[in-house]
């Protein structure tokens, strides 16, 4: 079967603040199976749904679905998020997609461990809980937002330009740059990404109605 370069997903319209703000994740997963489900088919729907054009491009987690057995079109499995930048609202009845301006910037959504440090309040920022726990933490949701510049008490993180990704978040730009064996020239000449300042504060994943 060849793969698919654009999928569609279908969410209450409730929750598009939420989906422009972090993407799909599986962090909001309820089906048990920590995946987000995409299909092949565009149908109308009800006022009450969006239809999400995906653009699944070099995602190469994506599987076929094995859970159900799909009644209408192929169904797929993405286990992970899908940034924003991905997605485009897809109105099936005039065939066509728009990117939706406005709203809160695109943050990502991570885990973190208090530190008793006042400025720097949180270390061993890693994209799962597990690892957060493997350094001997209790696992906290943040949000993180790249900022346009530096401000006091901002961390700074290793931006992945292709993968829309954070890395290596440290309270200093020297502890990121120590992370590549040659603080990251390489990549940057490449246009693979950069450094970039970075604000962390706690988030309430229950205050999502409805997720």
């Amino acid at each position: 079967m060849q793969r698919p370069t654009t999928l569609y997903h279908y969410a209450a319209r409730d929750r598009r603040e939420s989906i422009l703000r972090f993407g799909l994740s599986t962090h909001f997963d309820k089906t048990g199976f920590g995946s987000i489900f995409l299909t092949d088919t565009r149908e109308k729907q009800s006022v009450h749904l969006d239809c999400w054009a995906v653009d699944v491009s070099g995602l190469t987690a994506l599987v076929n679905d094995h859970t159900t057995e799909p009644t209408d079109g192929t169904w797929w499995m993405y286990p992970g998020t899908i940034r924003p930048r991905r997605l485009r609202l897809s109105s099936p009845e005039e065939d066509k997609t728009v990117e939706i301006q406005g709203g809160s910037p695109a943050s990502h959504l991570m885990f973190a461990a208090a530190s008793e440090e006042a400025d720097y309040p949180w270390r061993n920022v890693w994209p799962t809980a597990f690892q957060v726990e493997m350094c001997g933490d209790e696992a906290t949701y943040v949000e993180i937002t790249v900022l346009p510049g530096e401000k006091p008490a901002c961390y700074f993180a290793w931006l992945d330009f292709d993968r829309d990704e954070l890395q290596f978040i440290y309270p200093s730009q020297m502890e990121v740059l120590i992370a590549s064996p040659d603080g990251f020239e390489s990549a940057v000449r490449r246009g693979e990404g950069n450094i970039v300042p970075v604000w962390i504060q706690r988030f309430d994943i229950k205050k999502i109605d409805g997720l």
